[in-house]
């Protein structure tokens, strides 16, 4: 969807490479304060009594435009997928914490340097530019770093995608979320929409989409004209809806104010601003091949046992009384269906008692040497055989007096037991890597 560009010459000099183009009405280019009919205009007000259906979805925190409208709109849709099953997206709290006043919120700088880091400053953002002049940057002259934020995922600020600070392309904003993800949780599902184009024939059929978006917890990313001009100049995330007697009402973050915007859902329409110009959906998942990994604690012998399967978990939970359910340990997998996946191993030892391990060579052995103490059950489950972006580590202790292990992927379970049992469990590191999605009772 990019217009067309007219290069009017370059010069190389102490700042680099200038390029003169025009911008695009495609791009996300909004300021980082809000133009005088946003930042003067009252909210939206509707009856709820009069309200036939609404729903805002909860935990998306509220950004202040930082380094362009696009990653910052992006962060906030990501952030909010990190709170709902993607944990690892951020480090950290990625919420905005109120500090007594209202105008006062306080963000995490990991936070802050996840949505846009020195590094995307320092190479895209300098140096400075705006308008139609374009002054080279890293992407231009080379010598990146790796990308680190999603302001780089998105590539805003590119000199060599004719982008000038803060600027960016929105089918980026596309690509950029979807690599974000899967760089960060490679088992993802991770599906989107193109452009979906807002018009005066479509505008109920939009809202529906919208409707149904958020009724299945999905919110979207809008392309809105921020300033009323008739062209679209900012990307928003969209949380909520409702329907009122004066019309189809949208909720979303702005990038300017920490509440919400709900406003009247149009298309762009000279003189009135937050038209919608189209919308974008996103599908983040799962798989199916996830499942729970169940802890029980044995009571006959002080061990613990390990299972994937609900049949198995279901059986003693019925029938098996000295076995006492406690918790989810971490996700695992059901099958090796991604590389870098490879299954647990599961031993019953006589007596009592269970032995897992995720390296072949550890299995060879056992069966090779201690085949009349240990009986291979067989692959239990499947996790990662070594670290990827935002795994699990899931950690080992071996207990002498039953010969069994236990295993948990808290830190703080195992930093509790290295400090409390050192004298009847063994610590013995990490054991594998777990995938990690949230994942329910």
């Amino acid at each position: 969807m990019k217009g067309l560009f007219h290069a009017f010459g370059c010069w190389m000099g102490l700042v680099g490479l200038m390029l003169a183009a025009s911008q695009s009405p495609d791009c996300f280019d909004s300021p980082s304060t809000p133009p005088p009919l946003v930042q003067f205009s009252l909210p939206v007000l509707y009856d709820e009594t009069d309200t036939a259906g609404s729903l805002v979805l909860e935990g998306m925190p509220t950004y202040i435009w930082l380094h362009g409208c696009a990653p910052t709109a992006a962060a906030m849709f990501l952030a909010y997928y990190d709170a709902h099953g993607f944990p690892y997206l951020f480090p950290g709290d990625a919420g905005v914490i109120p500090m007594g006043r209202e105008e006062t919120h306080y963000l995490d700088s990991r936070t802050e340097s996840t949505i846009a880091s020195p590094e995307h400053y320092s190479n895209y953002s300098l140096p400075m530019d705006s308008g139609y002049w374009i002054l080279a940057d890293r992407s231009t002259l080379g010598g990146a770093h790796v990308d680190n934020s999603v302001a780089d995922y998105l590539r805003t600020s590119w000199s060599a995608l004719m982008l000038s600070y803060g600027s960016t392309w929105p089918e980026n904003v596309i690509s950029g979320i979807k690599a974000f993800v899967l760089d960060r949780h490679p088992e993802a599902v991770v599906e989107s929409s193109d452009l979906l184009p807002v018009t005066v024939e479509n505008l109920e059929d939009s809202f529906e989409l919208i409707v149904a978006e958020i009724q299945a917890g999905r919110p979207l990313i809008g392309s809105a004209d921020s300033d009323g001009d008739g062209r679209i100049d900012h990307a928003i995330p969209i949380i909520g809806y409702h329907r009122a007697k004066s019309g189809n009402l949208v909720v979303c973050h702005d990038g300017w104010f920490h509440e919400p915007r709900t406003m009247e859902f149009r298309q762009v329409t000279v003189g009135f601003p937050f038209g919608i110009q189209a919308l974008i959906t996103f599908r983040i998942e799962a798989p199916d091949t996830i499942e729970s990994l169940h802890r029980f604690h044995r009571l006959d012998n002080d061990s613990h046992f390990f299972t994937a399967s609900e049949v198995e978990r279901g059986r003693l939970e019925m029938h098996e009384p000295d076995f006492v359910y406690e918790k989810i340990v971490h996700p695992v997998f059901a099958g090796p269906d991604l590389d870098g996946v490879v299954p647990v191993y599961r031993f019953s030892r006589r007596g009592g008692g269970h032995f897992y391990t995720a390296m072949e060579s550890e299995r060879e052995s056992v069966i090779a040497h201690l085949s009349e103490t240990y009986t291979y059950d067989g692959i239990a489950f499947y996790v990662y055989s070594g670290p990827v972006d935002g795994g699990l580590p899931v950690f080992r202790f071996f207990h002498p007096s039953t010969g069994s292990h236990f295993f948990t992927g808290d830190v703080a379970e195992r930093d509790q037991l290295i400090a409390d049992r050192a004298d009847s469990l063994i610590y013995e590191g990490v054991a594998w890597w777990a995938p990690s999605f949230s994942v329910n009772p």
